[in-house]
């Protein structure tokens, strides 16, 4: 069943939620996909299985794909091919069509034949782009697993710096680990797993979204964190020393990932030597 938006009155009544309401999964694969993707739904409980699933998986664009049949063995949820302006809803794990990009808009599903002849199809990148763009970051979700080339990277960073949870396929379980090798030097924030133990990772960032980034701001910080709040402070007269907002984690998460640097107390150093950093923070 394909729902539009004008399914839904003013109060968004309806007996289907929109995808605002509904914790979206992204997940992009290639060469073998199909059995990590096989692993992954084995691994997911309840709670994660209530989440909508997007799956993203090259194939040739001439190629008719097996994938909700093969996949539907495997999992209770429901398993369709997507469909333009679908609205998406819970429990539900959606196949992209052969040589069709998707992306989600105003909520919707949308399918449109790939601008260019050449390049992976779907592109992994455009897809998670869009989720960036349109899903709350306590519900944005993406996985990459086994596949050659590096489609899904640039997708990655940007869910990475929208404060979503990025799972990618540890390279020594992948077949292919071109993908997952891609991803996980874009992403400071992934997390590096067999397929079958990123439920888990799913479950938590339910509970606690900000759990990973305060994780890895605590592996960073040494004495350097509450440096950069006296900075802070001093910068703006604001008092940040007991400052613990994600918000503040995030951007300075993202600020490390864009600089290259790999510690506060280098942060800090660089932000001695070009104080007006602070003003981008």
């Amino acid at each position: 069943m394909v729902l539009s938006s004008e399914d839904f009155d003013s109060q968004g009544s309806s007996d289907l939620p929109p995808v605002s309401s509904t914790p979206v999964v992204g997940i992009g694969a290639s060469a073998g996909g199909l059995e990590a993707i096989q692993e992954f739904l084995a691994g997911l409980s309840e709670t994660a299985r209530a989440c909508a699933f997007i799956v993203a998986q090259h194939v040739s664009p001439s190629h008719k794909s097996m994938l909700v049949q093969l996949l539907s063995k495997g999992t209770t949820m429901m398993v369709k091919e997507a469909e333009d302006q679908e609205v998406i809803i819970p429990s539900t794990l959606y196949i992209t069509p052969p040589d069709k990009d998707i992306t989600i808009k105003y909520g919707l599903i949308h399918l449109q034949k790939p601008p260019a002849s050449v390049g992976p199809k779907p592109s992994v990148d455009v897809f998670f782009r869009s989720l960036a763009q349109e899903v709350s970051p306590q519900q944005l979700m993406v996985v990459i697993l086994s596949g050659t080339g590096s489609d899904g990277a640039q997708g990655v960073k940007q869910v990475c710096d929208a404060g979503g949870l990025v799972l990618v396929q540890n390279p020594t379980t992948a077949k292919y680990d071109g993908m997952p090798s891609s991803a996980i030097q874009n992403c400071p924030l992934a997390e590096i797993l067999a397929p079958q133990d990123m439920g888990k990772a799913i479950d938590q960032f339910l509970k606690d979204p900000d759990h990973l980034l305060k994780k890895h701001t605590e592996e960073l910080s040494g004495q350097g964190l509450q440096q950069i709040f006296k900075l802070l402070s001093r910068r703006t007269g604001t008092d940040f020393s007991n400052y613990k907002s994600a918000t503040i984690l995030r951007r300075l998460n993202k600020r490390l990932a864009q600089l290259q640097i790999n510690s506060l107390d280098a942060y800090v150093e660089y932000v001695d030597e070009h104080p007006a950093e602070l003003d981008d923070m």
